[in-house]
Protein backbone atom coordinates (compact mmCIF):
# COMPACT_ATOMS: atom_id res chain seq x y z
CA UNK A 1 0.00 0.00 0.00
CA UNK A 2 2.82 2.41 0.90
CA UNK A 3 4.64 1.52 -2.32
CA UNK A 4 1.51 2.34 -4.32
CA UNK A 5 1.20 5.76 -2.63
CA UNK A 6 4.87 6.46 -3.26
CA UNK A 7 4.49 5.47 -6.91
CA UNK A 8 1.50 7.83 -7.28
CA UNK A 9 3.44 10.61 -5.56
CA UNK A 10 6.43 10.02 -7.84
CA UNK A 11 4.19 10.04 -10.93
CA UNK A 12 2.53 13.26 -9.81
CA UNK A 13 5.95 14.86 -9.28
CA UNK A 14 7.16 13.63 -12.68
CA UNK A 15 4.09 15.13 -14.39
CA UNK A 16 4.60 18.41 -12.54
CA UNK A 17 8.23 18.62 -13.68
CA UNK A 18 7.23 17.69 -17.24
CA UNK A 19 4.62 20.46 -17.25
CA UNK A 20 7.20 22.97 -15.97
CA UNK A 21 9.65 21.96 -18.71
CA UNK A 22 6.95 22.34 -21.36
CA UNK A 23 6.13 25.80 -20.03
CA UNK A 24 9.81 26.81 -20.13
CA UNK A 25 10.11 25.52 -23.69
CA UNK A 26 7.04 27.52 -24.77
CA UNK A 27 8.46 30.65 -23.14
CA UNK A 28 11.80 30.08 -24.85
CA UNK A 29 10.08 29.63 -28.22
CA UNK A 30 7.98 32.76 -27.65
CA UNK A 31 11.09 34.80 -26.80
CA UNK A 32 12.81 33.49 -29.94
CA UNK A 33 9.78 34.38 -32.08
CA UNK A 34 9.65 37.89 -30.61
CA UNK A 35 13.35 38.35 -31.31
CA UNK A 36 12.98 37.16 -34.91
CA UNK A 37 9.98 39.44 -35.49
CA UNK A 38 11.92 42.38 -34.07
CA UNK A 39 14.81 41.68 -36.44
CA UNK A 40 12.38 41.57 -39.37
CA UNK A 41 10.82 44.87 -38.32
CA UNK A 42 14.26 46.48 -38.19
CA UNK A 43 15.04 45.13 -41.67
CA UNK A 44 11.76 46.45 -43.05
CA UNK A 45 12.39 49.87 -41.50
CA UNK A 46 15.88 49.97 -43.00
CA UNK A 47 14.59 48.92 -46.43
CA UNK A 48 11.83 51.54 -46.21
CA UNK A 49 14.45 54.17 -45.44
CA UNK A 50 16.56 53.04 -48.41
CA UNK A 51 13.55 53.06 -50.74
CA UNK A 52 12.45 56.50 -49.54
CA UNK A 53 15.97 57.88 -50.00
CA UNK A 54 16.17 56.32 -53.46
CA UNK A 55 12.75 57.70 -54.41
CA UNK A 56 13.79 61.17 -53.25
CA UNK A 57 17.00 60.92 -55.29
CA UNK A 58 15.04 59.76 -58.35
CA UNK A 59 12.68 62.74 -58.08
CA UNK A 60 15.25 65.32 -56.95
CA UNK A 61 18.82 64.10 -57.60
CA UNK A 62 20.36 67.48 -56.68
CA UNK A 63 18.29 67.97 -53.55
CA UNK A 64 16.75 71.21 -54.82
CA UNK A 65 13.17 70.48 -53.81
CA UNK A 66 14.00 70.95 -50.15
CA UNK A 67 14.71 74.64 -50.77
CA UNK A 68 11.85 75.49 -53.15
CA UNK A 69 9.66 78.24 -51.71
CA UNK A 70 7.28 80.91 -52.89
CA UNK A 71 7.19 84.18 -51.01
CA UNK A 72 9.35 82.77 -48.23
CA UNK A 73 6.99 79.83 -47.59
CA UNK A 74 7.81 76.25 -48.56
CA UNK A 75 5.79 75.04 -51.52
CA UNK A 76 3.48 72.19 -50.52
CA UNK A 77 4.40 68.83 -52.01
CA UNK A 78 7.97 69.73 -52.86
CA UNK A 79 10.12 67.74 -50.51
CA UNK A 80 8.35 68.90 -47.35
CA UNK A 81 6.30 66.53 -45.30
Amino acid sequence: MEAKRQAEKDEKERLKKEKELEKLEREKQTAFTIQELYKRILRVEKLTEIVNDQAKNDIDPLGLLDVVSVGGRPVSGFGHQ
